[in-house]
């Protein structure tokens, strides 16, 4: 149900076993609930990544993208001189 992968067929069966408006607070208060923690557990990571990408040396940064980008550049190169296969 956090999903809101079928939240609507789960509800309508709580609805049928009892009081519908039981079922229907429960739902919503689950959908809510749940979207509100997640919400916060990405902005956790994000803020926390943001922490972590301050308190690096931008020099070693800059140096770890100049490396990846040279890798990146061999590895089309090797491709690119492998034949095509027909």
């Amino acid at each position: 149900m956090i999903t809101l992968e079928g939240w609507v067929n789960i509800m309508y069966n709580l609805m049928d076993a009892g009081m519908p408006w039981m079922a229907i607070l429960f739902c919503v208060l689950l959908v809510v609930i749940c979207a509100l923690f997640l919400l916060n557990i990405i902005l956790a990571v994000l803020s926390e990544g943001i922490a972590n990408a301050d308190l690096e040396d931008p020099e070693e940064n800059r140096k770890k993208i100049a490396i990846s980008t040279s890798m990146l550049r061999a590895k089309k190169q090797r491709d690119n001189a492998l034949p095509k296969p027909s």
